[in-house]
């Protein structure tokens, strides 16, 4: 047996694996229509994977999804969360639940870039947390966990220059998950430097963000938490006809039997398990000083004020009351 005959037998597998592995990322791959159960799956799972894609999120915009843009409110799948109450009333539209613990602004800004397109002169929900708005702002390890390089891709690739790509530019170098790719950090530090891109890196990252969709493709709808069966259990204890009156009497209801423990209102398990009486004497007067007046949020908010208006999304902005007890 010659050389190049042994050569072949050992490194011709792994070269048209490889080739076939490029062909695979980079020819344009489209895994047909969502199904309708998939995209109410995805819509109340809550999965990084689907927040950081925008497969799923395209179809389900498309359709009659309306993205609820939050954090940590999002998860409370109690029987007056939004998703439940337009399940069991079968309202004309579905939330599609963006946000977890520690998503901002920041984070919900560059998700956005991934459905440009289909929330054109659409309708959205973005609840504003007041605890966003501290000194350091957004957690750069919260920032993380919902950020992918699709993102970034996409933003960049669309960014035209002016102070507001300058500063998300700059925001997204202050993130090491905004630089964990050198091509994209050399990119951000173009735009934020007010240049344009040149031609090799339009090329390549072109190049990539079509590695990426693919990728998103294959493997968004991977490991995502059933949450329909809980949505259907809590719906059950709704009142069968929709009215505002009744509801209210509901959750009036609910929130006294679950509130017996503590004199602030706060649930039973959350007391007993967060604060309880040892640690509300340290809690007292622990916040007073707590300045919420200068933040980087608000400059990143206002990248998503930038972003809806530009897009002309009929938007409806929550802020949940703070507990004045």
């Amino acid at each position: 047996m010659s050389n190049k005959r042994k050569l072949w037998q050992i490194f011709g597998p792994v070269l048209c694996a490889f080739i076939l592995l490029v062909i695979l990322f980079l020819i344009p791959w489209q895994n047909g229509e969502k199904s309708d159960n998939a995209l109410f799956k995805a819509s109340v799972s809550q999965s990084q994977t689907v927040f950081k894609g925008q497969s799923i999120k395209q179809a389900a915009f498309e359709k009659n999804y309306v993205p609820f843009y939050g954090s940590s409110e999002l998860s409370r799948m109690d029987a007056l969360h939004p998703s439940v109450l337009a399940y069991k009333y079968k309202r004309n539209y579905r939330p599609f639940l963006l946000g977890g613990p520690g998503s901002q602004s920041l984070t919900h800004f560059f998700t956005m870039q991934e459905t440009v397109n289909q929330l054109s002169n659409k309708k959205a929900v973005f609840i504003i947390s007041p605890q966003w708005f501290t000194k350091q702002g957004q957690n750069p390890a919260a920032f993380g966990m919902y950020f992918s390089q699709l993102q970034a891709v996409d933003w960049i690739l669309g960014a035209k220059d002016s102070v507001a790509t300058r500063y998300a530019a700059r925001r997204l170098l202050d993130m090491p998950a905004g630089t964990a790719s050198e091509t994209t950090k050399y990119a951000l530090m173009t735009l934020a430097s007010g240049q344009k891109l040149s031609k090799y890196q339009t090329l390549y990252l072109k190049a990539r963000r079509r590695m990426l969709a693919n990728e998103d493709n294959f493997f968004s709808s991977i490991g995502m938490t059933n949450n329909i069966p809980k949505i259907q259990k809590e719906a059950g204890k709704l009142p069968g006809t929709y009215a505002y009156d009744n509801l209210r009497q509901f959750a009036n209801e609910q929130g006294k039997q679950g509130t017996t423990n503590n004199k602030f209102g706060i649930s039973n398990g959350f007391f007993d398990k967060k604060l309880n009486n040892k640690h509300l004497k340290k809690l007292k007067d622990s916040q007073r000083s707590f300045d919420y007046t200068k933040s980087p949020e608000y400059a990143d908010f206002e990248l998503v004020l930038n972003e809806l208006a530009h897009e002309h999304v009929n938007v409806l902005f929550i802020i949940p009351p703070v507990n004045e007890k």
